[in-house]
């Protein structure tokens, strides 16, 4: 039952988060948009790793190395996967009528927010029909926030095996050498 508990508290925390961004009023400047979007990152990684401290907290082991070798830093893969967790939440949608939303919705402003429109220099920001889309798509894959949460977790783990530490104990278990970790 303590495992029941604490999935329905996980699921619940994730769909109020969404919730409530799903409902937060941007301002039109775009310095005072970052700086609530920055806001919002901050606070969806505190409940993450409220959520998933021990798949997360493999980051924070002390000299942590990646196994990949484009990316070395254990700090910037923790942030990576964190960002990938909030997006599938920005994309998730509470309901089929919930899933289409205009250009002024929040989800939409902060999945775009740090795209660069340039369309001279080959970079325009996602189109609104490309953004309704992929939550289409993600609602067909998460109807419900059971189905957010499962997604959300395998997001928690999904990194894990880049670090050297992870993959040292997976190569241990299963002796499989030169892990890769998708």
């Amino acid at each position: 039952f303590e495992r029941i508990e604490a999935q329905e508290a996980a699921s619940d925390a994730l769909a109020d988060f969404h919730n409530r961004i799903s409902q937060t009023a941007l301002s039109p400047d775009r310095a005072e948009r970052s700086r609530q979007i920055e806001q919002i990152c901050l606070e969806f990684d505190r409940l993450a790793l409220k959520l998933f401290p021990i798949e997360l907290g493999h980051f924070t082991v002390p000299d942590q190395k990646t196994i990949s070798s484009k990316y070395k830093n254990a700090a910037f893969e923790q942030k990576r996967t964190l960002r990938s967790m909030l997006a599938a939440l920005v994309l998730a949608s509470s309901g089929e009528s919930e899933v289409t939303v205009d250009g002024n919705s929040p989800l939409y402003q902060i999945f775009t927010h740090t795209q660069e429109n340039n369309p001279a220099a080959g970079k325009t920001v996602l189109s609104l029909d490309s953004f309704n889309n992929i939550r289409t798509d993600m609602y067909r894959a998460c109807r419900d926030k059971y189905d957010l949460l499962t997604l959300v977790t395998i997001l928690s783990l999904h990194d894990t095996t880049k670090l050297k530490t992870v993959s040292e104990a997976v190569e241990r278990s299963s002796g499989i050498k030169s892990i890769n970790h998708d």
